[in-house]
């Protein structure tokens, strides 16, 4: 999934997401297909990382990739309250990648469990007034 050493996360040959990734670059890709550069940006379909399927969206800030934000497609997930078995699964994928979620944010609205790297962090979220949950990869 990630590099934990550079924070990189190789899609496939063609998309290959870092802190070094320009919003320039990205839309020579064809992943590329007008969105909106001030919001989160979805990339469509499902995107197989590790053997699961990933909905992909992604944050630049100063022209550079600062968050990408990654969904397991779970087929246990079938109705909208079910949503915070999400994170549960989000969860058990970053601990078999020997990522270590140690610092907890809770707040009225949400829920995130963080592992901190020194080129950012990986985030475990859920958010209730939104209803979703996501691994978030936030860059420095």
């Amino acid at each position: 999934m990630i590099d934990l050493k550079t924070g990189e996360i190789i899609v496939n040959s063609d998309l290959i997401l870092s802190p070094k990734l320009s919003l320039e670059e990205f839309k020579k890709t064809r992943y590329y297909t007008g969105q909106d550069e001030k919001m989160y940006m979805e990339i469509d379909g499902l995107h197989k990382i590790d053997n699961h399927d990933f909905y992909i969206s992604l944050y630049f800030k100063d022209s550079f990739l600062k968050e990408v934000s990654l969904m397991i497609y779970s087929p246990l997930i079938k109705e909208w309250d079910e949503e915070p078995k999400r994170k549960e699964i989000h969860d058990e994928y970053l601990r078999s990648k020997g990522i270590e979620l140690k610092r907890t944010r809770d707040g009225e609205y949400y829920k995130e469990d963080v592992a901190e790297f020194d080129w950012g962090e990986i985030a475990s979220t859920f958010e209730a007034k939104g209803y979703t949950s996501s691994i978030l990869i936030i860059y420095k």
